[in-house]
Order: C-alpha cells, then structure tokens, then sequence
C-alpha cells in the first residue's frame, strides 16, 4: 500500500475507510495509518485532513486514534493550523491509547515545524 498509495490515493483511503471498523489494536491502528495514509499525506495533503477530523469524531476510540494517528505525516511537509486544530479536537480524551497518539504525532510535528 504504501507505494500504491502516492499513485491511487482515493482507491487507498477508500480501502482504508472499508476496514477501519475492524482495527482493534494499536499495532495495526499505527501501521495502517502510516504505511497507507501517510505516503498520501506526502503528495496530497489536503486530501487527508478532512478525513482525519472525520475519523477522531468516532465512538470506536480504534479508529479516534487512526485519525490521530494519520497526521503523523504532517512532519515531513508544512503544518498547518488545521493539523492542530483536528489535535485540539481529542486533547480531552478519556483514553489511554488517545493521549497516547496525541502526545506521539505533537513530538513529531512540532520536531520539524517548531513554530
């Protein structure tokens, strides 16, 4: 996925989309997130962000944490202010494994884009 990603990305958030309501793991949660929406976070970031916003409204704290967690990519290209916007969203999250993400993709983030 994560080369077929760059190339067809509808066809792989698609995908993405279909499978997320049977992720029940971090491991699994992280791994989809960065090896099939963050190689498309790279060449089109725009498209990924109103996703994520959508995916950590969800009552599955699984996929709460995906969305969390497909903003990890936003370390290698500019930020922007949504990035933290979509972050202030699930600050205030009861779940171990949010603050968690959270906590994770803010260290990445700001590492590159200190400002």
């Amino acid at each position: 996925m994560e080369k077929f990603a760059q190339k067809n990305p509808e066809i792989c958030l698609d995908f993405v989309t279909s499978v997320l309501p049977d992720l029940d793991n971090w491991a699994v949660c992280d791994n989809l997130a960065m090896f099939g929406v963050e190689p498309i976070v790279y060449s089109n970031p725009e498209l990924v962000l109103p996703l994520s916003e959508k995916w950590i409204k969800s009552k599955n704290k699984w996929i709460r944490r995906f969305g969390v967690v497909t903003l990890r990519g936003y370390k290698k290209v500019q930020t922007t202010n949504k990035v933290f916007e979509i972050l202030d969203l699930v600050m205030g999250d009861n779940e171990k494994d949010i603050k968690k993400a959270v906590s994770w993709i803010l260290r990445e983030t700001t590492k590159t884009n200190p400002d």
